[in-house]
């Protein structure tokens, strides 16, 4: 029996994943295979988006088509654009406003759980 105490999760492995390989001694993390550094430098959001999901960079025509089904699912209601705004007016830190828009957003979904997709 070892008399060393090991603190927090150092030298535990936690899980094996082909979304993401990280480094911290080196400061190195990796999205399927991309350095993060090359996709911050020169991919969009949705293009990087589009790697988490499917597992490779998007066509032109596949951006296209993905980057109008998340715009499709960006409506949010007056009322909560209205809250952040008020927030944001008042000097509320920004990420207290974001916890309030993302609790309101839910009142909005009439069946979270209906569709598993």
């Amino acid at each position: 029996m070892s008399d060393e105490l090991k603190r927090g999760l150092e030298g535990v492995l936690v899980a094996e994943s082909d979304l993401s390989y990280v480094d911290g001694e080196v400061g190195k993390l990796v999205y399927r295979g991309y350095d993060i550094e090359d996709l911050a430098r020169g991919a969009s959001y949705e293009e990087v988006l589009y790697l988490l999901w499917y597992g490779s960079l998007p066509t032109r025509e596949e951006l296209e088509t993905f980057a109008a089904e998340l715009a499709a699912e960006r409506d949010v209601d007056d009322s909560v654009l209205e809250t952040v705004r008020t927030l944001a007016d008042a000097g509320e830190r920004p990420m207290a406003a974001l916890r309030t828009a993302t609790s309101m957003l839910s009142a909005y979904e009439p069946e979270p759980d209906a569709d598993p997709e």
